[in-house]
């Protein structure tokens, strides 16, 4: 048998980390000295910690290692592997989110640049006949991959206007509804291949009688800066409030560039007169 410093040399596993398994009930001693109190540990034992410490940094926590510990088939713990694979996926898609957060803010915090100022005009949109895509997205980053998604069931429609729905007249951290859209004739079919939920559909959008229309230049990041422009606008004409689903226009995107300074991005938010 091995006492604790032993151990811990053997399998570069700390004293600390050792007393915390058997806190918690993952790996006890196999033996405890009722005189000394040393802890002591025998070379069987060092399977088992090996196992603690690879579920530890696959990001488990110490209820998930316990579970993992008992499993008594294979299925069993792939199922608990592709769990933790898809949380962690997730937490991949938060970072990259916070990292490009935290570039926008420290080029901002540089360059101590307001974002360029927008000019909003009023225009009216007419109906239109669209294929559209609407799920109930994760997040807003997931619009990407619905218009990836949705594209190859726009063949032949490549070229025709095409824009976004925000159909939530509140800001959504999560569960957000979003429908993709790309403007087709009366002739265009259905695709067979089209997903049977229905979440594809040919149908007309109707139009805006008036909508503030402002473009932003540059990076997505400058969306929220327009924003905050917009509403000094509306404060400004108290005639007017928002109403209705928010439409966004990519005039140049990824599609077209790589490059984000040279993206034109158009919003659109529709009005209705108050009853001042």
């Amino acid at each position: 048998m091995f006492q604790i410093g032993e151990f811990s040399k053997i399998t570069q596993v700390s004293i600390r980390m050792l007393r915390y398994y058997d806190q918690n009930n993952l790996l006890h001693p196999a033996y405890v000295d009722a005189e000394s109190g040393y802890r002591l540990y025998t070379a069987d034992q060092i399977d088992r910690l090996q196992k603690i410490v690879r579920y530890r940094d696959f990001g488990f926590g110490v209820k998930e290692i316990a579970e993992l510990l008992k499993c008594k088939s294979a299925d069993e713990l792939s199922e608990m592997m592709h769990k933790q694979i898809e949380k962690t996926q997730e937490e991949i898609e938060l970072a990259r989110k916070r990292l490009i957060d935290l570039k926008s803010f420290l080029q901002d915090t540089e360059d101590k640049k307001e974002t360029p100022g927008i000019s909003i005009v009023l225009r009216s949109i007419p109906e239109s006949y669209c294929l559209t895509l609407r799920r109930r997205a994760r997040d807003y980053y997931c619009e990407a991959d619905m218009w990836q998604e949705f594209m190859p069931f726009a063949r032949g429609l490549e070229n025709n206007p095409c824009f976004t729905l925000y159909h939530d007249l509140d800001y959504r951290e999560e569960d957000v509804d979003i429908e993709v859209c790309v403007e087709a004739p009366d002739s265009f079919v259905l695709p067979s291949e089209a997903p049977a939920n229905g979440a594809l559909s040919l149908r007309t959008i109707p139009g805006i009688v008036n909508a503030a229309s402002f473009i932003v230049y540059g990076p997505y990041s400058n969306i929220a800066g327009a924003y905050k422009q917009f509403a000094y606008w509306i404060e400004s004409h108290p005639e007017y409030r928002m109403a209705g689903a928010s439409r966004q226009i990519c005039h140049v995107s990824y599609g077209q560039t790589d490059d984000e300074s040279k993206f034109v991005t158009e919003m659109l938010i529709p009005l209705e007169y108050t009853s001042l």
